[in-house]
């Protein structure tokens, strides 16, 4: 029988605060194995199952050693299958289990990894690793990955357009709060797009990618958005 994700969280919740922990531990892990295959149409728990659930399973840990244990072990479970199928979705399971566990650098480490041996492997996984490639100011990784700039900037500004229109068209998503989050995404995606051109010796093409920028963004009616771009990718 197909328990709805919603019931199982409010379970997992439950039984922490009542301090059964192992039932709280299998609620969450049936929460975060079976949410997105059982959720319905009007349902979407992408979310909410690599934010609350893993927090919460985190906090439960702090209390309950073995919900612990068992976290680790979904993230080796999750690599794993990675390895094993290229499913670019399993390495974002990896990633967000060990960043909630406090071990964000050895996600890094095993991007590292793959770009090393396992190419394709790195190359499924940019998609998930490439702003924090940048952050870490790994330029001469991010170097191997600028081949296609144009078709990361393109993707940033669909992205940006597709959730704009949702969010005008639907104030009930969250508003002007929604708008922030959405350019702030913008802002941080396209900066760092910038800040690795500029950094990997790409100059012509960070200079075309400013002009892309600000075309764009004052042809939308953000020309705010500009200076923030620029910001982010300042020396």
């Amino acid at each position: 029988m197909v328990v709805p994700p919603g019931q199982v969280l409010r379970e997992a919740r439950a039984a922490a605060k009542a301090g059964d922990h192992a039932l709280a531990l299998s609620r969450y892990e049936r929460f975060f194995d079976r949410a997105l295959l059982d959720q319905g149409e009007d349902n979407n728990y992408y979310g909410v199952r690599l934010s609350y659930c893993l927090d919460e399973w985190v906090r439960l840990g702090e209390r309950f050693p073995a919900a612990r244990e068992r976290l680790e072990a979904k993230a080796l479970e999750a690599l794993a299958a990675f390895e094993g199928t290229s499913d670019s979705e399993k390495f974002q399971d990896f990633q967000s289990i060990r960043d909630h566990l406090g071990l964000k650098d050895s996600v890094l480490s095993k991007f590292m990894e793959y770009h090393e041996s396992r190419p394709e492997l790195a190359e499924a996984a940019l998609r998930f690793m490439w702003n924090r490639l940048v952050e870490a100011k790994r330029w001469g990784i991010c170097a191997a990955y600028l081949k296609d700039h144009e078709t990361k900037y393109e993707r940033a500004l669909n992205k940006f357009d597709e959730t704009m229109k949702i969010c005008l068209a639907d104030s009930s998503r969250g508003g002007e709060d929604f708008a922030r989050r959405i350019k702030g995404r913008y802002v941080r995606d396209v900066g760092n797009l910038l800040d690795a051109l500029k950094n990997t010796g790409k100059v012509d093409a960070a200079a075309q990618l400013e002009a892309a920028v600000a075309a764009d963004m004052k042809s939308r009616g953000y020309p705010e958005l500009v200076s923030q771009v620029g910001e982010r990718a300042a020396p």
